[in-house]
């Protein structure tokens, strides 16, 4: 694949595309551009994070980003793409590095991330980024003041650099200040900062290479919020630890956990997702649940100043096939690809073309095809895979 192309390919956007989809979205979609594999990002821009050559903010509708994308991942400000051909671009906010180009210059649309192997998985923490390779080795780039990129360091880095002693790695994910890895075998690796408990070592000790999260086996995905951890188990169950003054580790308490404990309450769970302060999972009848800190609706129960330290059912929403969190907002797409939001809106974005917080679901749009969505510090995207 020639590179110059991949990113042409993965930046431009026609005018008559953009504002016929800018027009014409909320409530509905280009069914070509949905199957053929597209991006559509809403919500605050002003750092270039929807990724369509603007930083135009405040946007209340969704625009299109790129097709061409198997994966992506949300961080703060910055979000990351995986190509089919296991390519990683990155766009948005760079003041730390994490778009890993070698600059720490903002990007408005997607660009190469330096000197990364072909990568199978990606991961977005708040201000840093994470890979993994092929081979199962871990890349990580972006801010490491508390060493949440793994290099032994707090220096940090521009560029990516291996995570010394991970080679069986299969999956990523980044908080606020710390980074996990899943491993083959089904174990946790956690390092960075770890205040609140949120590196599950059963201790308060930041770490600035991988430490192993004890007692915890079978885990098949992993989620990093402010400064909690949340992970899923083979057998559905839940477990969460780290920072819990708002109930996000979901045992009935606002006690903090710096050894995983199980989140009370779930039917069998098949998703989770977390950024902030809140938690979601999704269960295997497509509902979904929500805990920890609604003060703006992103717990779905109709309520705002809403507070659960055990999971609650959203109400209203059924079918659903995946699930996002960002930092007071929260994303949900069902079977049919209709994309559902709650939580803050005052920089547009839930996507329903306002900026009135919801404290329950409302449509956002209809994307046939979108089976992944994901959110950030204030902005969404959504993604109909390909590959």
């Amino acid at each position: 694949m020639v590179i110059g192309t991949q990113r042409l390919r993965l930046s431009v956007a026609t005018a008559a595309l953009t504002a016929g989809l800018v027009a014409g979205l909320v409530g509905g979609a280009s069914p070509a551009l949905a199957a053929a594999g597209g991006s559509w990002a809403w919500g605050d821009n002003a750092l270039g994070q929807l990724g369509n050559g603007t930083l135009v903010a405040h946007r209340a509708a969704a625009s299109t980003l790129a097709p061409a994308l198997a994966d992506l991942a949300a961080g703060r400000e910055h979000v990351l793409g995986l190509t089919p051909a296991g390519t990683v671009v990155a766009w948005g906010w760079n003041g730390t590095g994490q778009l890993g180009d070698g600059t720490r210059v903002n990007r408005t649309r997607p660009v190469v991330v330096a000197g990364l192997p072909a990568a199978a998985a990606i991961g977005a923490g708040h201000y840093h980024s994470l890979a993994v390779d092929t081979a199962g080795r871990v890349w990580t780039w972006g801010r490491n003041t508390d060493g949440q990129l793994g290099d032994g360091t707090t220096t940090n880095r521009s560029r990516p650099v291996q995570v010394a002693g991970v080679s069986t790695a299969v999956a990523v994910a980044g908080g606020r200040e710390h980074s996990l890895a899943l491993l083959a075998d089904g174990t946790v690796l956690a390092w960075g900062a770890n205040t609140d408990g949120q590196l599950g070592t059963g201790d308060l000790r930041a770490r600035l290479q991988p430490a192993a999260v004890p007692g915890l086996t079978g885990v098949v995905r992993i989620a990093a919020g402010r400064g909690s951890s949340v992970a899923l188990r083979a057998d559905g169950t839940v477990f969460a630890w780290g920072d819990n003054q708002y109930g996000q580790v979901g045992d009935g308490t606002t006690t903090d956990r710096p050894s995983p404990t199980r989140v009370s309450g779930l039917p069998p769970i098949t998703a989770i997702a977390t950024f902030g302060f809140h938690c979601l999972a999704l269960d295997a009848s497509g509902r979904v649940w929500a805990w920890g800190l609604g003060a703006q609706g992103q717990v779905g129960g109709g309520v705002f100043r809403q507070v659960n330290r055990v999971p609650a059912a959203v109400p209203g929403l059924t079918g659903v096939v995946a699930v996002g969190a960002g930092r007071n907002h929260s994303v949900a797409v069902d079977a049919a690809g209709r994309v559902w939001a709650w939580g803050n809106n005052d920089l547009g974005q839930l996507g329903d073309g306002t900026t009135t917080n919801r404290a329950s679901p409302v449509l956002a749009a209809t994307l046939p095809g979108v089976r992944r969505v994901a959110a950030g510090r204030d902005y969404s995207i959504a993604l109909a895979p390909t590959g």
